[in-house]
């Protein structure tokens, strides 16, 4: 039989090997994901409008439009649906091949020639929009009224969207999409736009080379940020 100062050590001995195990843990970098970026095709549209749903569940812009509904996965599905399907035919949509994350680019000079109901159109769709918004459907029209004033007057690629499904964040799939984009825009020596909705978003965008413009607010909506980038 062991005496008390052994069992004393043995006690010491195994609670130091639990905290050094659990700093293992807690240390051990997130694994990232061999990202390899795609030009997605019309055929992916379900997929691209399900990643950004489920990417904007928690994005605190998002949530403040859906307020005078519920902001459920279908009513995202219902916003973002045709904001997809616009992008697949006049902009650039890109995904993660790995289905973890995507992006919705506008090209140069798109959205400067619409005015704010077209724009909203193009975005949502006039009905799917009614239906997820229902009485807040006027505020998103001056929402987005106001954030197209805000955009520049020079060419530029614009970033509408770009989300990634929450297990997978944090593990690279975003920076590859933005590397890859962005890597075209400079070879065009285009800038870059955008509006940050998330403020834990600014180091991503920071680390790509956007600059955070002053942060904004409009009709009541949370604060955002209009990033640029120029060329490089």
């Amino acid at each position: 039989m062991a005496d008390r100062g052994t069992l004393s050590e043995v006690r010491h001995e195994t609670q130091r090997g639990r905290r050094d195990s659990i700093r293992a843990v807690e240390s051990t970098p997130t694994p990232t994901i061999e990202a390899q970026v795609i030009r997605a095709e019309r055929t992916a549209y379900v997929q691209v409008r399900n990643i950004l749903a489920d990417s904007f569940a928690d994005d605190p812009i998002m949530a403040w439009m859906l307020s005078s509904r519920a902001n459920t996965r279908t009513a995202r599905r219902r916003l973002f649906g045709p904001a997809v399907r616009s992008a697949l035919h006049a902009g650039i949509v890109e995904i993660a091949q790995n289905g973890y994350a995507a992006t919705l680019w506008w090209p140069p000079g798109h959205l400067r020639t619409k005015g704010p109901l077209s724009l909203l159109r193009d975005l949502w769709g006039l009905g799917p929009a009614w239906r997820a918004l229902g009485s807040g459907m006027a505020r998103a029209h001056r929402f987005y009224e106001g954030m197209l004033h805000m955009r520049p007057t020079t060419p530029h690629w614009y970033l509408a969207a770009i989300g990634t499904v929450p297990r997978a964040r944090r593990r690279g799939a975003a920076s590859a999409l933005l590397e890859t984009r962005l890597a075209a825009c400079d070879a065009q020596h285009l800038p870059a736009y955008l509006e940050c909705s998330n403020r834990d978003n600014l180091a991503l965008y920071e680390r790509h080379g956007f600059e955070a413009g002053e942060m904004a607010t409009l009709e009541g909506s949370p604060p955002f940020w209009p990033m640029s980038r120029v060329a490089r």
